[in-house]
Formats: structure tokens, C-alpha cells, sequence
């Protein structure tokens, strides 16, 4: 009769002292505390041993190791990768702290690319209206002319509302190079006359009628291009004013100047520019200049001036007459020439912080020398109205 595995029931052969199924010894023997091998939780090492002594018997012949390798501390973990669960997302760790703040940044650029093109489209426009006065931001689409059968009490409505409206190029002379034509404005002399975001040459010049004559001159670019470009006028109850097209429109290919004569007591002539040369000439009224970059000359104009350039030269000349108003004229980079007549009247103080001040003798002007510049005090003449003349970095030359 056969024998069995007390421990697991395999057949067992004739001599053979442990189980090959679960290695469990089968014989009782000597010493059985002190046996090498002993049966631990799950059978694991015992089978261990069982497989061992198997192989030696066989003179080393290889079979298949019975149970589960034990892991060892210089082992990785034996992973069945069909067994395991999808990955989870790892958690953050401390030495990541820089990913959210990078998200944010991130994140903020996007949002300010995105605004700066939308800024740049061509197709976005802004008008602000206050008193009359419009200023456009970008693209100006065409906007048609007022229709000639509209009746006059509605064509008149539409003015005194303050609305834009273009001028009518109908009768302009058009060459390959250029679009000019003249228009009649009436005014009078309580309304201020303005022209925001002046571009190119504008040139105005006092006379003395009620009204302003205003010639147009479109240089550059296709006639289809500058007539996509329309000059408009806004009329507001205290002033009437010239709405220049942006160059960015065309590419900066169409340029726009102006030749204009106003009355010469207008209440009051506005002119902003970011790059504009700017000459006027037999003024009585109050003038105010806010130009960028270019020049700005002055010809016997009498009244109030404040004048500021940021970058370019200041030019004025007084005739034989005085000026009436207090006049100033700044500049953060450039020059300031001043041509005063025989008998003109006025305080004088001028200043260049970076720069020289150069005078004529005759003017009886008084250099000061300091750490904060060079100043030039006096009066001329009778005294009358102050001039005021600033400079950051450029010189003053005061001439007689």
C-alpha cells in the first residue's frame, strides 16, 4: 500500500522524506526542533526547501520552483500588470511649488495677446464724443455722405447733434499720387475750432472772415485707399471740429494735411498730433498745442498759448506787435527759438535742465546758472504778459 502526505495527501514515493507538493517532511526525525527546515505561514519556505532538496537529488537538473519567491530588500516589488488598477493622478509634491504660479503667468499672456490683437484688428472702431469733439481709434469704416435731397431743417439737425459727417469729395481733384479739394465751414467767433489726432502738415492761418476755409490733401497710396479715408467734420454747440482718418487705416501709405484759414479772433483753436508739423500764423485767439513728435512754429500769434512737444523744435516769432495772453511753450527733447520784435513787452523766464540758454544782449536777460539747470530771467520792454519757456534736454536761443 502506497503512502500519502499527512499534510497535503500526495502519493508519495518509497524513501522519499518530504512532500514534493508542499515539502512537508513525511518521516518523524531525530531532533525534530532542531530540523533546518520548518514549515512557516502559507507553506512558502518549506516549499522553498522542498524544491532545493528535489534539484540537488536530481544532480542539478532544473525544475520549475514550487510556491511564490520570497521578496528580498534589493528587489523590486514583482507587479502583475494586468492585475493593477488604472494610475491616479500622482499628488503634488512640496518640490513642485513653482507649477501654479507658472499656470498663472501662463495664462496672463495668453489673455494680454489675446487683447493686444484684438486692440490691432482693423476692424474695431472707437468713438468717443464729448462736446462736439470725436476722436477715432482705429479703422474708420466708410461712412456715406448726407444725402442732397435730405431737407435742410434735417441737415441742420444732424449738425448741431455733433454727429461726424464726412466731406463730399465729388469735385476733388484726384491725381495717381494725391486727392485735394476745398471746403467752406461757417463760423463764428465764440466757437472753438479743434482737430484731434492731427497727421502731416497742418498750416492755418488767421484772415478776416466768418468762416474757415479748409483745403484737403491726401498724399500716398491708391485713389481707392484715400477715398476709403474720409476727412470728416463734427459741429457741437461750442465747437466745430476736423476729424482727421488714422494713418494705421492704409498701412500709413495716405498721409493727410491740411491749409486752413480761420478767423482771426476764433475764441479758441485746439490741436493734438502724435507726429505732425504744425504752422500757424496771425492768431489773436487762445491756442493750445499737444503734439508728440515733429514742429510747431509760431507767426504772430498774439493770445493765450500753451504748447507742449515732446520731441522735435519750437519755433515763434513775434511781428511788431506784443502778445495779449500769457504764452508757454514746452519741450522734453529738442529746441526752443524765439524771434521777439523791436518793441516787444513781456516778463521772460526760460530754463533747460540739460542744455545751454543763449541771449541777445539787447534783451537785457539776466543767466543764472544752477545744479538744476540754467535759467534766463528778465523783462522786456514794458513787462506786460509773462512768456514761459521749459526745456528737459535741449537749448533756448532768445533773439532780438
Amino acid at each position: 500500500m502506497s503512502e500519502r502526505c499527512t499534510n497535503c495527501g500526495l502519493e508519495l514515493f518509497a524513501g522519499q522524506q518530504f512532500c514534493r507538493r508542499c515539502g512537508a517532511a513525511v518521516r518523524p526525525q531525530a531532533g525534530d526542533d532542531e530540523r533546518p527546515t520548518r514549515i512557516l505561514e502559507g507553506g512558502t519556505a518549506g516549499a522553498r526547501q522542498g524544491s532545493n532538496e528535489m534539484r540537488g537529488g536530481v544532480g542539478g537538473a532544473g525544475t520549475d520552483p514550487f510556491g511564490e519567491a520570497r521578496q528580498t530588500a534589493a528587489q523590486e516589488p514583482f507587479r502583475v500588470f494586468a492585475q493593477t488598477a488604472p494610475l491616479a493622478p500622482a499628488a503634488p509634491r512640496g518640490g513642485r511649488w513653482w507649477t501654479l504660479p507658472f499656470i498663472v503667468i501662463v495664462a496672463l499672456a495668453c489673455v494680454g495677446v489675446l487683447f493686444m490683437r484684438r486692440e490691432s484688428s482693423p476692424s474695431r472702431m472707437t468713438v468717443a464724443k464729448k462736446g462736439g469733439l470725436a476722436k477715432t481709434g482705429s479703422l474708420v469704416p466708410p461712412i456715406p455722405p448726407i444725402p442732397p435731397e435730405l431737407p435742410e431743417e434735417a441737415r441742420a439737425a444732424i449738425e448741431r447733434a455733433g454727429v461726424p459727417t464726412p466731406f463730399d469729395e465729388s469735385g476733388a481733384t484726384v491725381t495717381d499720387d494725391r486727392t485735394v479739394f476745398t471746403k467752406t465751414v461757417q463760423l463764428g467767433e465764440d466757437l472753438a475750432f479743434s482737430i484731434p489726432e492731427a497727421i502731416g502738415e497742418v498750416r492755418i492761418e488767421g484772415w478776416d472772415g466768418d468762416e474757415a476755409e479748409i483745403k484737403v490733401t491726401k498724399r500716398g497710396g491708391t485713389a481707392e485707399q484715400r477715398r476709403a479715408m474720409p476727412v470728416m467734420l463734427a459741429r457741437g454747440d461750442e465747437r466745430v471740429s476736423l476729424l482727421s482718418p488714422p494713418a494705421r487705416a492704409s498701412g500709413g501709405a495716405v498721409r493727410v494735411s491740411y491749409e486752413i484759414k480761420l478767423p482771426r479772433s476764433l475764441r479758441q483753436l485746439e490741436l493734438t498730433a502724435e507726429e505732425a508739423e504744425v504752422e500757424l500764423k496771425n492768431l489773436d485767439g487762445a491756442v493750445s498745442l499737444d503734439v508728440r513728435a515733429g514742429s510747431i512754429e509760431l507767426k504772430d500769434v498774439t493770445g493765450t498759448v500753451r504748447s507742449k512737444l515732446i520731441k522735435g523744435s519750437t519755433k515763434v516769432v513775434f511781428g511788431e506787435g506784443t502778445h495779449d495772453g500769457a504764452q508757454e511753450f514746452s519741450v522734453v527733447r529738442g529746441n526752443v527759438e524765439v524771434d521777439f520784435a523791436e518793441r516787444a513787452s513781456t516778463d521772460v523766464k526760460a530754463e533747460t535742465m540739460d542744455g545751454d540758454i543763449s541771449a541777445d544782449e539787447d534783451l537785457g536777460l539776466r543767466l543764472v546758472k544752477s545744479p538744476a539747470g540754467i535759467h534766463a530771467l528778465g523783462r522786456i520792454g514794458e513787462g506786460r504778459e509773462p512768456m514761459l519757456i521749459k526745456v528737459v534736454n535741449g537749448d533756448i536761443k532768445l533773439k532780438k
